[in-house]
């Protein structure tokens, strides 16, 4: 009988141990399962933050890029919007030379002119005062010859 206890109860502890062994392995199966999910939840976070973090790095140079070009794009655009502004006000000032030299060039023709006809004046009143002292003094001579002859017939009537 002690022998079959001795039996029975190695039987007992082989089939405890056998079941410790597999409640060991479904442990030790679940524990590396679960140690392997969070491995790989750890790695999935830590790759999709290096991926989110190279993405932002790639759009802040991609910003960085568009705003430089835009920035160019806007350079060249007040360049030509300033030459622009800058070709009307020339054209404005030329316009504005022209006209007033014109206004110069007709007012020095105009003092010109009225000193030329005031010259031309004074020289056409003096030719004609020199015609009128001519005739007045051939008049006067012409009025006193005949005098002359009037006084003379007279004379010559009384006699």
């Amino acid at each position: 009988l002690i022998s079959l206890q001795g039996v029975a109860r190695g039987v007992k502890s082989r089939n405890m141990v056998a079941h410790w062994n597999v409640c060991a392995t479904d442990i030790q199966c679940m524990w590396r399962g679960k140690a392997a999910r969070m491995e790989y939840d750890t790695a999935r976070r830590q790759i999709i933050l290096i991926q989110s973090a190279f993405r932002m790095h790639q759009r802040v140079e991609e910003y960085k890029q568009c705003r430089s070009g835009l920035i160019s794009l806007q350079g060249v655009a007040r360049g030509v919007q300033a030459r622009s502004i800058l070709a009307h006000l020339n054209t404005f000032a030329t316009d504005i030379q022209r006209m007033w030299r014109g206004e110069a060039a007709r007012m020095q023709y105009d003092t010109a002119r009225r000193q030329i006809i005031l010259i031309q004046s004074s020289f056409r009143m003096h030719q004609c005062m020199e015609e009128y002292k001519q005739c007045r003094s051939g008049l006067i001579s012409l009025q006193g010859v005949a005098r002359g002859v009037k006084s003379r017939n007279m004379v010559a009537h009384w006699n």
